[in-house]
This record gives C-alpha cells, sequence and structure tokens, in this order.
C-alpha cells in the first residue's frame, strides 16, 4: 500500500504472489495492470486512484473475481469494456472508474454486480443504452451511481450533446432515477439513438457492364489507331514512284544522239 509517495518505476508484468489489497494512490507508477493479478484467491481492493500513467486494459479477472471488494481506477488511462458477466460478483461493493479511457457500453448483466453501493462511469467513452437491469442493484439505490455528474450535464448542454464525455442514449431506464439524475437532481443529457448504417447494396448489372465496356474501350481504341497508321504508313510507303537517277555515262550518251534519232527511254 502506497498513497502520496513518490513512488514511480514500472508496474511488474507478473505477480506471482498472492496480495489481499494493492492501494496505489496518486504514486508515478506507469505501465498495466496484470492480469495476473486476479487471478489469486484472496485479491479484495485494486486501487489505483489518480495513478494517472497507468494504462493498459481493464482487467475482467478482476471484475469476476469471488473476493474482490473494491475497483477504483480513477483517473488513471486504464481502457478496455465492462464485460458481460454469467454469474454474479456480490462481494464487489464499489466500482469507480471515472475518469479513465473505459469504454464500449454498460452491458444488460450489470445487475450481477449484486452488492454494489457505489458506481462511477463519469468523464469514461461509455455511451449506448442505459439498461433497466441498473435499476435493480439495490445498493445503488440508497448509494451512489454517477453516470454523469453535475458538471459533464451543464458543459454537454452548452457546447454538444455528442461531447467526448459519456453519451447514453434516449430514452433512459425509468426505474433508476437514482442512476440518470446528477447530484444536483437534473436527468443526465441523453442523446438520440443513430440509426443502423444501411445495408451494402448488391453491385448491379449495369453498372458491372458500364466498367466492362469502359475497360475494353480503353484498350481497343489506342490499339485500333496504332492499326490504322501502320495500315496507312505501308500504303503511302508503295504507292510512291521512284524515279532511278541517270548516271554520268547515260547523260553523256544521250547529248550525242544526232537529231532525229531517238532518244532511249529506259535506264539499265
Amino acid at each position: 500500500s502506497a498513497k502520496k509517495t513518490r513512488i514511480s518505476g514500472t508496474l511488474p508484468s507478473k505477480i506471482t504472489a498472492p496480495l489481499r489489497l494493492l492501494i496505489l494512490e496518486e504514486v508515478s507508477l506507469s505501465g498495466s495492470v496484470p492480469e495476473e493479478l486476479c487471478k489469486g484467491e484472496k485479491l479484495e481492493e485494486l486501487v489505483l486512484r489518480r495513478a494517472n500513467r497507468v494504462s493498459g486494459t481493464l482487467p475482467t479477472e478482476c471484475l469476476s473475481h469471488d473476493t474482490i471488494t473494491k475497483i477504483d481506477l480513477k483517473r488513471t488511462k486504464v481502457g478496455g469494456t465492462i464485460p458481460s458477466l454469467d454469474k454474479a460478483v456480490p462481494k464487489l461493493k464499489t466500482l469507480d472508474l471515472s475518469n479513465s479511457d473505459v469504454s464500449g457500453t454498460l452491458p444488460a448483466s450489470v445487475d450481477m454486480f449484486s452488492g454494489l453501493e457505489y458506481l462511477a462511469v463519469d468523464r469514461t467513452k461509455l455511451y449506448g443504452i442505459v439498461p433497466e437491469s441498473l435499476g435493480d442493484i439495490r445498493g445503488l439505490k440508497n448509494g451512489t451511481c454517477t453516470l454523469q455528474n453535475a458538471y459533464d450535464s451543464v458543459f454537454i448542454s452548452i457546447v454538444s450533446k455528442t461531447c467526448c464525455y459519456s453519451n447514453f442514449w434516449c430514452p433512459l431506464p425509468s426505474n433508476a432515477p437514482h442512476c440518470t439524475e446528477t447530484s444536483s437532481g437534473e436527468t443526465i443529457v441523453c442523446s438520440v439513438m443513430p440509426p443502423p448504417p444501411p445495408p451494402p447494396s448488391a453491385p448491379s448489372f449495369a453498372s458491372d457492364t458500364a466498367v466492362v465496356v469502359l475497360l475494353i474501350c480503353a484498350i481497343a481504341i489506342p490499339a485500333a489507331a496504332w492499326l490504322l497508321y501502320t495500315l496507312c504508313k505501308r500504303v503511302a510507303i508503295t504507292s510512291t514512284v521512284v524515279v532511278p537517277k541517270m548516271t554520268e555515262l547515260d547523260s553523256a550518251a544521250v547529248e550525242h544522239i544526232p537529231e532525229g534519232e531517238a532518244r532511249p527511254t529506259h535506264y539499265n
């Protein structure tokens, strides 16, 4: 256990010794939360509150651990999602993921955290439908349940309802006002669920034919032009009349032909 100390370094990737408590608040440690940490049988508390250099993924083993009573990762860079649960985790009393990088949605099986008395997921990347099952956790009705705090709601209302903070969809469950209202009694901001994306359209025959025709034209037109040019060139060469040049001997013979005699018309 360490709190507000100058301890620094990196969290070990493996912790083999069984731990009952791991409390490191406001320390300068970095690294990821090791998965092996919650594979033991004795871990009760995992507190890395305000250890803002700690990152990695939310260890799912810890969330479903039989002996865990408290998980506090507030103001860390831990990401990942809250997994769906297939068994109850009755001993977990506190789950604080506020101001972390946790994303995804609140699973419908959130009521498996049946012993929760403190739930804080404000200023995370959670979004989507708030499940009705959240209202079935009795301990939250008299405890603390924060999906958005008062500051978040005011900020989102003024700036944008699709801000970087928790962006839950309407309608909100009517059976969990203790979770869907801020500490000042205002209903948290929700947004209209976006429509599902349209299914990809099948390629049409007309468009495929047009593409094929364009490809054929792109190949055939230059080939036809080259063939026409070659043919015309050959015709021009064939039709040219070649007149042989007179040699000096032939010129002298023509000059000495007596007047009245026929001049030669062929040349050797």
